[in-house]
């Protein structure tokens, strides 16, 4: 479906919504910011105790959502989570990961090959989240233990130890992919005009690690919103990882793969 197409169904359609993570979150700030919060009949996910509450939407398992005619699901969780999503007969789910960027930051201006050292070399000095998965990396190629000790500590910032390992082994597929078939160009990083990541942390870390010159691009327009849909807690500063209980020798790790990947 194209945006268009997305954008009519989202003013037309009464919008129940899987997760109630990071891009729930985000989904639901595009959907505010542009008059649809209303439409969300509510937030949903597998399980789920008690009377929760998401953005002042109940939370409800999503064996107990009656779906209706008039209604659409959107899946608003990470792609390594789409497959595991419980199923409904006759009931299909979307992908907000299609569409969401365009929600939030306007019409992509452009898709072009950029050079990986170049985006590299634009990210802010004291952000780790490039070399969080660059530890992924080295614990699958380099058997380092360390490496996925410290990735799996700082997925869990902002998940829970199943949804980290899940992740885990979705990147591990993605590299093992990458080994036999070579990068896939076909799905582009998505950037800001200042060279600035929205999406496709993983997939840069595996273009630096193996030395792929370039790596096809999306370039959205620069927008003030962006240090606030993605804060330090997302971008993984020395000060938030320190206050989240890692140790020096952990943040040595990482700064050793931040010198080596960007």
């Amino acid at each position: 479906m194209t945006y268009t197409e997305i954008y009519r169904l989202l003013n037309e359609r009464n919008l129940i919504i899987f997760g109630t993570g990071f891009v729930a979150g985000q989904l639901y700030y595009a959907l505010e910011e542009k008059n649809l919060a209303d439409r969300i009949k509510c937030f949903t996910v597998t399980e789920c105790r008690g009377n929760a509450v998401f953005h002042g939407k109940p939370v409800i398992a999503y064996r107990n959502v009656d779906v209706a005619d008039d209604d659409v699901v959107l899946a608003a969780v990470h792609p390594s989570a789409f497959d595991t999503l419980p199923q409904k007969e006759g009931v299909q789910m979307i992908s907000v990961n299609s569409f969401l960027c365009d929600m939030l930051y306007g019409p992509a201006l452009r898709e072009e090959m950029i050079p990986t050292n170049w985006i590299r070399l634009h990210q802010n000095e004291d952000e780790y989240w490039i070399a969080v998965r660059y530890a992924a990396i080295r614990s699958y190629f380099l058997q380092e233990s360390m490496g996925r000790h410290v990735y799996l500590k700082a997925m869990q910032l902002h998940c829970s130890r199943e949804t980290a390992e899940r992740r885990l082994q979705y990147f591990i597929r993605l590299m093992k992919t990458v080994t036999t078939k070579g990068y896939d160009q076909t799905k582009p990083i998505f950037l800001t005009e200042d060279d600035e990541v929205i999406d496709g942390l993983h997939r840069l870390a595996i273009a630096a690690y193996t030395g792929l010159r370039a790596v096809n691009c999306r370039v959205y327009p620069n927008s003030e919103k962006y240090y606030e849909l993605l804060d330090e807690r997302n971008r993984v500063s020395e000060l938030f990882l320190r206050e989240s209980g890692f140790t020096d020798e952990e943040i040595d790790y990482l700064k050793a793969c931040k010198r080596i990947c960007g």
